[in-house]
């Protein structure tokens, strides 16, 4: 377009890996050095061509807003959430353009509102052996113990007998789930149940199967990257803790953040334990394995977790393990998610 543009990120990650590749790659287009700025809370320098986050943005366009005619919104998916859609309800700018490989499925504000339609669409395996790497997934299912059985048991027939005894799912359709939540923070018996609710949750993520068969899925790929997502802060330190390797929380400091990365990076560790901060934002072409504790994850969250170990290099095939307790609420979820999800099937496996 030739105009001044405004590239907005969700990650100060994110915006160092666009600066980077805006000064490269319009530097090798034009044979000259275009200067890129960027503007967020240690650094804020305007350029025709500028790089800020989601929470830098509002500040931005509030003063400066006009000078920009496009807008690159990155993991547009965020865009509609009540803090930051103002971004694009404040610019005047007449082109804009969303980018996500997990569009949201329905929001309050949509997109289109926001930026206008979807323009283009392209699948993973559209994509896989040329832009990205081939991969495969494969299920593993582990059993609970005993112990962990009947306790799973006895908080799932609380939680259970709430929403069966008033017929949510009948009354509320796909919706109940919502009501059953908005229900606990009045009702006696359904907050019994929300607790029993957490309770089995959390049986089911910290289940002995899965840091057994974790481990083993450690050794085998011990010369490989490995990235291991959980649910919760607490197993993301106990796996650290146990493995020796290093965990990436939301408690983790910038700069431990940034050394364990470029320790990853460089091969000084081979593994990252974390829970959800990784699901978006870090470049790792080195990762070729992800392990995932757990099937409740959302599809957005299944595609972002694909995503990290996807970066081409050379011809390596990506892997990605989910591990699920069987006979427990993370199958049925795991299976109503991958429905939504678009893989071959020759790519998945079952075990």
């Amino acid at each position: 377009l030739g105009r001044s543009s405004l590239v907005v990120a969700p990650t100060i990650d994110l915006l160092h890996q666009w600066y980077t590749r805006l000064t490269d790659g319009l530097q090798e287009e034009t044979g000259q050095k275009l200067e890129v700025g960027v503007w967020y809370g240690l650094e804020k320098e305007l350029r025709p061509i500028t790089v800020t986050t989601y929470h830098s943005a509002g500040d931005l366009v509030a003063e400066v807003g006009n000078t920009f005619k496009l807008l690159v919104f990155d993991e547009v998916h965020h865009l509609p959430t009540p803090s930051w859609r103002e971004i694009a309800l404040m610019s005047p700018a007449p082109h804009r353009l969303g980018l996500t490989a997990t569009y949201p499925e329905t929001n309050h504000w949509s997109l289109e509102d926001l930026i206008g339609p979807v323009v283009y669409v392209k699948h993973i395996d559209e994509l896989t052996g040329k832009q990205l790497a081939e991969y495969r997934t494969e299920r593993i299912r582990v059993d609970l113990t005993p112990q962990e059985r009947a306790a799973y048991d006895a908080e799932h027939t609380v939680y259970a007998a709430y929403y069966r005894e008033h017929k949510l799912r009948e009354s509320y359709g796909p919706a109940w789930w919502g009501e059953y939540t908005r229900r606990s923070a009045y009702d006696a018996e359904a907050r019994r149940a929300k607790v029993a609710e957490r309770r089995l949750k959390r049986i089911v993520a910290n289940a002995q199967g899965k840091l057994e068969k974790l481990e083993s899925l450690l050794k085998e790929h011990a010369h490989q990257w490995v990235l291991v997502f959980t649910a919760h802060n607490d197993l993301a330190y106990r796996i650290s803790r146990r493995h020796l390797i290093p965990a990436i929380t939301h408690q983790t400091r910038a700069a431990e953040r940034k050394a364990i990365l470029e320790g990853f990076r460089s091969g000084r560790y081979r593994a990252i334990v974390t829970s959800r901060v990784l699901n978006e934002g870090v470049d790792v072409p080195e990762a070729k394995v992800a392990v995932v504790l757990g099937g409740t994850a959302s599809a957005r969250e299944y595609v972002q977790r694909l995503g990290r170990i996807l970066r081409k290099q050379e011809n390596k095939t990506a892997l990605l393990y989910e591990i699920i307790v069987r006979g427990t609420i993370e199958e049925g979820i795991s299976y109503r998610r991958r429905r939504k999800v678009e893989y071959k099937v020759a790519k998945n496996a079952d075990r």
